[in-house]
């Protein structure tokens, strides 16, 4: 599933718009902070990433457009202590980095944050 298109508050992946997204080769689906109590500050929890784990090899956690979302040490320690590899990027090359890892065949999960 690639990412279609991104503008601020809104991802594309296919013909369905959200806000904000986890995404893998599995599943798109909205992704809630509310359920996990993340905030941007302290920032993305380790179980706001737990579903898109077993079907990733390689975890990007975007930060937002303009980078206000944190992404706390613990949470990339936790996901490389797995044996996975994390990306932390702002949301804009972050899209690219996604569809140019989904082209190439690698296994990727990600959560996009497509505000702030």
């Amino acid at each position: 599933m690639e990412i279609e298109s991104l503008k601020w508050g809104v991802i594309q992946v296919g013909s369905k718009n959200y806000k904000d997204i986890k995404i893998c080769k599995k599943f798109v689906k909205p992704w809630d902070w509310a359920d996990t109590g993340t905030d941007h500050d302290p920032g993305i929890q380790i179980a706001d990433v737990k579903a898109i784990l077993p079907h990733s090899d390689v975890i990007i956690l975007t930060r937002g457009i303009s980078g206000l979302l944190k992404v706390p040490q613990s949470v990339i320690t936790h996901i490389e202590s797995l044996g996975k590899e994390v990306i932390v990027q702002k949301t804009k090359p972050a899209v690219l980095t996604y569809n140019k890892l989904i082209k190439s065949g690698v296994s990727v999960g990600a959560l996009f944050h497509t505000t702030c």
